[in-house]
């Protein structure tokens, strides 16, 4: 029989942030989310870098 490794600390963490994030107020959640807003921005600008030509072709 297989033997797994123990997961039960990856479950534990979790719920300690769940928790530590439910005390947070509205304020600081809107700031944890617009953290991640700009973090998602700035990454998915730094792929956009290459220009793209058109090409106008009259058929």
């Amino acid at each position: 029989m297989k033997k797994y490794p123990d997961i039960s600390p990856l479950f534990k963490g979790k719920t300690e942030r769940r928790r530590r994030l439910a005390q947070l107020s509205f304020e600081e959640k809107i700031a944890i989310v617009n953290r991640w807003r700009n973090l998602t921005r700035t990454i998915k600008n730094s792929g956009q870098t290459e220009t793209r030509t058109v090409s106008n072709r009259s058929k």
